[in-house]
């Protein structure tokens, strides 16, 4: 199972490494000028690869499998528009969040979900699921809705006290949900799409991230957000946005990997699992947040770890 190796990097390197970054970054006061600046140097990670590639690509064989295609082909301009798309659907999950934490959470599985029934649907992945397939993936995704439960019921107790919700807001939540649920589920779908396909990797990287700068850069300078005309990030700051960078890069490399080798019904639902799970997990034993494993995490792990263990033993 060569795919259980860039599955287990990108957990680490999304999951972990990554999330822990994150926390230290997302309370930035210029946040859309700390994004803009962490996918320009996405953007240098992309086209460094991709020069890599095509230097030790030139000399080989020259198949369709490993050499660049040009720059025009309508994938990459597709390609180019997601990470647009992307860009805005990370905007969206800001104000869904902003709005309501503990309610936005709660719909957490809905990209994923939307991956998976496009994978089904259009790519007919269904029809490479043995019964024990089937079994582990719905122990992995019943062990998403524990954990999502869980955590909404806890974000409902801390805030207990806090001022209900108007009509205008609950509309608003519900269309900015939909909209980055949507819009990820596709993003995600595209992997496997493309690596099925033959688009390389570094391709595909490359158009993702020159999308994703070019709609960060037309929400930061468009958007009702206040935000200071220029980048307003300290030197010291911008070592962490450079690490957070790596990890998003990374992430993403391994995601298309990772989907190149199996299919995306088998791997969402771990790589779900891992997203909610492992931070968890890491406040656990490195932040000594005893409070965050609850009964219904504790029951989700063992869930997700059942399913894990039986996909790999298939």
């Amino acid at each position: 199972m060569f795919w259980g190796l860039p599955l287990l990097l990108r957990m680490f390197v999304g999951d972990l490494w990554g999330k822990y970054l994150l926390k230290r970054t997302v309370s930035h006061p210029d946040r859309l000028s700390a994004l803009c600046l962490q996918f320009v140097y996405c953007l240098v990670l992309a086209l460094a690869y991709y020069l890599l590639h095509c230097l030790f690509t030139s000399s080989g064989n020259g198949s369709t499998n490993t050499s660049a295609p040009s720059l025009w082909d309508p994938r990459l301009l597709t390609v180019v528009g997601l990470g647009i798309a992307s860009s805005y659907a990370t905007y969206c999950q800001w104000r869904a969040v902003d709005i309501s934490l503990s309610k936005s959470s709660v719909f957490s599985w809905a990209p994923s979900f939307v991956a998976i029934i496009l994978g089904l649907w259009i790519l007919g992945e269904g029809a490479e699921l043995g019964k024990r397939h089937v079994l582990a993936i719905g122990l992995c995704l019943v062990a998403v809705v524990l954990l999502t439960w869980g955590r909404s019921r806890g974000s409902r107790k801390d805030h207990s006290h806090a001022k209900p919700m108007v009509v205008k807001d609950k509309w608003k939540l519900g269309i900015l949900v939909a909209q980055y649920s949507v819009i990820w589920g596709v993003a995600i779908f595209s992997f496997r799409y493309f690596s099925v396909g033959a688009l390389p990797l570094p391709s595909y990287v490359l158009a993702w991230y020159i999308g994703s700068l070019l709609g960060a850069l037309v929400i930061r300078f468009f958007s009702a957000e206040v935000v200071p005309r220029k980048l307003s990030i300290k030197s010291e700051d911008k070592s962490l946005i450079r690490q957070l960078s790596l990890s998003v890069w990374g992430s993403l490399v391994l995601t298309y990997w990772c989907l190149s080798l199996a299919p995306l019904v088998v791997v969402q639902p771990l790589l779900h699992m891992s997203g909610l799970l492992l931070p968890t997990l890491l406040g656990l034993i490195t932040f000594k947040e005893k409070q965050a494993l609850t009964l219904a995490s504790a029951s989700a792990l063992v869930m997700a770890c059942t399913g894990g263990i039986i996909l790999a033993l298939i």
